[in-house]
């Protein structure tokens, strides 16, 4: 049998009677009370038994409701199957008589769909058991067209969920997640759950560290220089880190964030960078630093127990732990 959801039982629910005989070929059954036979909507399939006060145990048989006329009131519900269990006859339906009670309870095919399904999830997840064997890296670029495999840039996955799905269940060694930056922001919303191994997991976005900032030739709020062969690398609409340093030793920081609006090549590596917003900060000097960060994700990221993991070089909008 194939794993299926398996109908709840009604927690001490309320018998129906039966309104009509119910012959020994029958495959419907007349009852007072067809609402017994729901939980919050749902009709409860399975867990049916015929007689259940029934002082003699073989003659209490099972069945399957497979539909009602309604979901209240007096009516016909339909069965699928009906089932001697006690006696260890299979399909030997006795003749019921008027007022026979019918009630959800724990039954033999109820218990079959547990453990069927018990032993088909296990068999997913011993499929499904993968673990590293050496230091994996796996690419994500929103503009690939390649085979989608995160092989390579030319391959590499389109979402970084995507990414995430396809590791091995066990990581025993150094993973990383390489993401270039996108058009626009990765509008995913990232679920990371518990990581099992001794491995870890490094998100890498695509970002350039570059130290100290320079004096800008034509100081403002809104300018920094930088003076490094990077800044070439640096674009339009890319985020922003300022770590600025107070105090006569530096001894406390302001961090802003902004967004880059453009860049002007001054020459000899040196690059003018010009941000959205006014740095509240004043002008930034040669003693504060910068951090640009070229990939970021526009939904929620949520990260579930998970050790051993590293974000880096990402533009986060909202993240959870």
């Amino acid at each position: 049998m194939a794993y299926a959801e398996l109908t709840p039982l009604q927690k001490n629910s309320l018998p129906a009677k039966t309104t009509s005989l119910l012959a020994d070929d029958g495959v419907s059954v007349e009852v007072d009370d067809q609402s017994v036979f729901y939980r919050g909507g749902s009709l409860l399939t399975k867990g049916w038994v015929l007689g259940p006060d029934n002082a003699v145990d073989s003659y209490t048989e099972e069945i399957t409701v497979s539909a009602t006329d309604d979901v209240t009131g007096d009516g016909t519900v339909t069965i699928s199957a009906r089932a001697v269990k006690a006696d260890g006859t299979n399909g030997a339906a006795r003749e019921w008589p008027i007022g026979t009670t019918i009630k959800n309870t724990y039954t033999t095919s109820t218990h079959d769909q547990v453990i069927d399904n018990f032993i088909e999830h296990a068999t997913l997840i011993t499929a499904r058991a993968t673990k590293t064997t050496a230091a994996m890296s796996v690419y994500v670029d929103s503009a690939a067209t390649g085979t989608g495999d995160g092989t390579s840039w030319t391959d590499a996955f389109t979402t970084i969920q995507a990414a995430i799905n396809s590791l091995p269940v066990v990581l025993e060694h150094a993973v990383t997640i390489y993401i270039r930056k996108g058009a626009s922001a990765y509008a995913e919303n990232l679920t990371i759950q518990q990581l099992v191994g001794k491995g870890s997991l490094t998100i890498r976005g695509e970002y350039y560290w570059n130290g100290a900032c320079a004096a800008a030739a034509t100081p403002s709020t809104t300018k920094f220089n930088l003076t490094a062969a990077d800044g070439a690398q640096i674009a339009t609409g890319d985020v922003v880190l300022i770590n600025h340093l107070y105090g006569a030793n530096g001894n406390y920081t302001y961090y802003t964030f902004t967004t880059v609006a453009g860049t002007t090549d001054k020459g000899s590596n040196v690059w003018e960078i010009e941000v959205v917003d006014a740095l509240d900060s004043g002008n930034i000097g040669t003693d504060d630093t910068y951090k640009i960060i070229k990939t970021c994700i526009a939904g929620t990221t949520v990260i579930t127990a998970t050790k051993s993991l590293s974000l880096r070089g990402l533009g986060l909008t909202s993240t959870s732990t």
